[in-house]
């Protein structure tokens, strides 16, 4: 029987050969991808909604509900301990979920943690407000830090946020005229007239900011947001 040709390729390169074939397809894909979609074309939030909160988002505590739906009573009740740490108005709405438990413990403990992590928070902002310095921008920026913290949904009902944010903006615009523009403290006055609904003002305080400000990259998509929502509501 005659041999095969010494030029033909043996065995084991054919199969190499075609083992780079997925290999090639999928770096050609690579080559001629599709262009990456621009960030300022992608908006976030509900768009019925006219208020500056339209980012929020918590994934720390997403997956802490969800597991609270799995877990045995005694590992709710770790879970409700370990919440102690967590800012109050973040930990509120699980706390207001185990306080419907039917292990009275569980709800009797939720309910303490979040009155006193409320209690506190009250505390801070009362302490701030009669602060002898009230021109510091430090303080300043912790008192409105702290009343937006405070009167975050999970805290306040809704009629009475409405009346809170609105005094809280009129305390941003005195502080504005009073204190020092620190960064910091122009970034606290943009998200009170955001949770205000105010984006005019925010906007206007947001450009006082640096442009290579980390604070205004963080912020202006929000305002922006809003700005358009804004606009949207008045050509209807």
């Amino acid at each position: 029987m005659p041999s095969l040709p010494a030029t033909l390729p043996s065995v084991e390169i054919l199969l190499a050969l075609i083992a780079l074939v997925p290999v090639l397809i999928a770096w050609a894909f690579g080559l001629f991808s599709s262009a990456a979609e621009k960030a300022g074309v992608i908006r976030m939030g509900n768009p019925l909604l006219g208020g500056g909160d339209v980012f929020d988002h918590d994934p720390a505590h997403e997956p802490v509900l969800h597991l609270s739906r799995t877990e045995s009573a005694a590992e709710l009740r770790d879970l409700a301990l370990g919440l102690r740490n967590a800012p109050v108005e973040k930990a509120a709405p699980l706390l207001k979920h185990f306080m419907q438990s039917t292990d009275p413990e569980l709800a009797l403990f939720a309910q303490s943690i979040l009155q006193q992590g409320r209690e506190r928070l009250q505390a801070t902002c009362g302490q701030l407000q009669n602060h002898q310095d009230q021109t510091d921008p430090r303080i300043a920026a912790s008192l409105l830090e702290s009343s937006l913290r405070l009167v975050s949904p999970a805290l306040s009902t809704t009629g009475e946020r409405e009346g809170r944010l609105q005094q809280l903006a009129k305390k941003a615009g005195d502080l504005l005229a009073a204190c020092e523009h620190t960064p910091r403290f122009l970034a606290a006055c943009v998200r009170a007239f955001l949770a205000a609904g105010i984006p005019e003002k925010a906007d206007s305080v947001l450009s006082t900011l640096p442009h290579d400000s980390a604070l205004r990259h963080t912020l202006e998509p929000e305002v922006r947001f809003a700005m358009s929502i804004r606009q949207s509501a008045a050509a209807l």
